[in-house]
């Protein structure tokens, strides 16, 4: 891909990648330009490679990412984490970067900041992004089974085996024994009939 200039864009080394791959202010990665020689294998040869933009992915949890090779093997890198560990001094040691407008597409290194795995949960949950996740029950995108469903596993659980519950409702024998453990839709006040201790 051709290095085109952005105004105002500022590159910096990989950190773990110095002198091979570069990342900018702006969320992009390019090849640094170098020189092979040929190993000690009887062979004589030289190759020379010019700046090169990477190709970035859009992964499906929305981020992006792209492959750095180093020493032969091949690692793919998500770029919101290149671009802080580049841009952005990490002075408390947080482990995870935010995306501060929560477009994960957007690694300009003014949308991220470092922050613990509870900050970023907080930060989505403030701004919308996890309320999927506040959704409970059949409400939930992710439910496979509707409060009926549960009510069934839970009122035969003593008249039925899972097996029967299972194949009745078309669901896992697994599932049915986390639904009748709690482990699964453990809401009591949907279910206070199933709570009395």
């Amino acid at each position: 891909m051709q290095d085109v200039e952005i105004d105002g864009e500022i590159w910096k080394d990989v950190v773990g990648y110095e002198g091979l791959y570069e990342v900018s202010s702006h969320g992009r990665v390019k090849s640094v330009a170098r020189v092979y020689q040929s190993p000690e294998d009887g062979f004589n040869w030289t190759k020379e490679t010019k700046n090169a933009i990477k190709v970035l992915r859009l992964k499906k949890d929305g981020y992006m990412d792209t492959t750095l090779t180093k020493d032969g093997k091949t690692f793919q890198k998500n770029i919101h984490r290149l671009v802080a560990e580049a841009f952005i001094p990490n002075l408390e040691n947080k482990r995870c970067v935010n995306h501060i407008d929560n477009d994960r597409s957007n690694n300009r290194v003014s949308n991220l900041e470092w922050s613990t795995h509870k900050e970023n949960t907080q930060h989505s949950f403030n701004q919308g992004r996890g309320a999927w996740q506040r959704q409970w029950g059949e409400n939930n995108v992710s439910a496979k089974i509707s409060l009926s469903d549960v009510l069934f596993i839970r009122t035969f659980a003593n008249s039925m085996t899972r097996r029967q519950i299972s194949d009745y409702l078309s669901i896992s024998i697994k599932e049915v024994g986390r639904i009748q453990r709690k482990d699964r839709w453990n809401f009591p006040e949907a279910f206070p009939e199933f709570y009395t201790d």
